[in-house]
């Protein structure tokens, strides 16, 4: 896999435990339309709420563009696009991929505030700075709020991403989620009932074998090799700081009553820090990426959600794994995403995945 240009100094490099081979595969994914989560009515009722996620960035907001990315576009737009000069790190031979999202009200909300979306470049089109890009976000912000905000969100990165110079994927990435930041910020700043409001933002970008992956706020993404799920994103709450900081311990973050304190989010502030994070690795024949929203990280390991996406049908196991987190209180929406390289000449899944499956996607708390 090629280095990482020098000129791009907030780019985290992350190698990923060798996990032994990996023979778990999924059916490919001849969708190039892609999919998203449910549509938003076409009016909603808003009532202003409390935010009780937080966002930390309060420096004097900068330009609103990266120079060489082309002015804000509509869906659909076909507007020309300048490239960037630098080399991308993206640059493999497209892969064939499975895919599969879902989501879940929960047991205890009225209204589901995530949205998820997929978004695939089309064969033979203009050039792209990935093949694939998944996002899950997390919206909060009272009543209807969260809702619009994951929902724009997810939209605007697609939208950004795939109209972005071809050359470039990590900035390519960063820009996009901080066009959404600004159109989320400015839209808060019109409508009272909407004012506050945000999300989280977790989005991977697949090329061929290369991963780039943009991270704002709690939600998660792994990458599951074998029967261990490598968490790629680093948690931006408070317990995960308290955590860093040896004053509460993993298991006492997952129970604590401070866990829905974001400390870093998309929307409600003029600017927001996007972490950018590169695997040192290519990946591997069968490798699973699942990106997750907080209601199902909150209740299954990470062990558990290996074990599941081991299965060979990535819907099911999208299903079991939010029925799992509903079993255990559904205290929150619950959303799952996953994305799944097929290796060429490789076995199909096992009795030994199906097995695992049973017995750590099953497993108690």
């Amino acid at each position: 896999m090629p280095a990482a240009p020098a000129e791009r100094p907030g780019v985290r490099r992350l190698r990923v435990p060798d996990a032994g081979p990996v023979r778990a595969r999924g059916p490919g994914n001849g969708d190039s339309s892609g999919f998203s989560g449910p549509d938003l009515p076409d009016q909603v009722s808003l009532e202003p709420g409390l935010l009780h996620r937080q966002n930390a960035a309060s420096r004097a907001p900068g330009p609103k563009r990266r120079p060489g990315f082309p002015p804000r576009c509509p869906p659909g737009s076909a507007a020309g696009v300048p490239r960037a000069p630098r080399r991308d790190p993206l640059n493999q031979v497209r892969l064939r991929t499975a895919a599969a999202a879902a989501t879940d009200l929960g047991r205890r909300r009225s209204g589901n505030e995530d949205s998820y979306k997929l978004w695939e470049a089309g064969p033979g089109g203009a050039a792209t700075p990935a093949d694939t890009l998944l996002v899950v976000c997390d919206g909060m912000g009272g009543s209807n709020a969260g809702e619009v905000a994951s929902r724009m969100a997810a939209e605007t990165v697609v939208r950004e991403f795939a109209a972005a110079p071809a050359a470039d994927a990590a900035s390519a990435l960063t820009h996009a989620v901080e066009v959404a930041n600004t159109e989320i910020w400015d839209l808060s700043r019109t409508r009272t009932e909407l004012n506050g409001m945000g999300t989280t933002c977790t989005v991977v970008a697949l090329k061929g074998r290369d991963v780039l992956v943009a991270h704002v706020g709690d939600s998660r993404a792994y990458l599951v090799r074998g029967h261990r799920a490598t968490q790629l994103t680093t948690d931006h709450s408070l317990v995960a700081q308290l955590v860093a900081r040896n004053q509460l311990s993993a298991e006492e973050a997952r129970h604590d009553p401070r866990r829905n304190v974001v400390t870093r989010s998309v929307g409600v502030g003029p600017e927001v820090e996007v972490d950018i994070v590169q695997l040192d690795e290519p990946l591997q024949g069968g490798d699973t990426l699942v990106l997750c929203s907080d209601g199902l990280h909150g209740q299954v390991s990470d062990d558990e959600i290996a074990g599941s996406a081991m299965g060979e049908s990535l819907d099911e196991a999208c299903r079991a794994l939010i029925e799992l987190a509903n079993e255990r209180g559904g205290p929150d929406n619950i959303t799952v995403a996953m994305l799944r390289v097929e290796g060429a000449g490789a076995a199909p899944a096992n009795p030994i995945a199906r097995w695992w499956r049973a017995l750590i996607g099953r497993g108690g708390a």
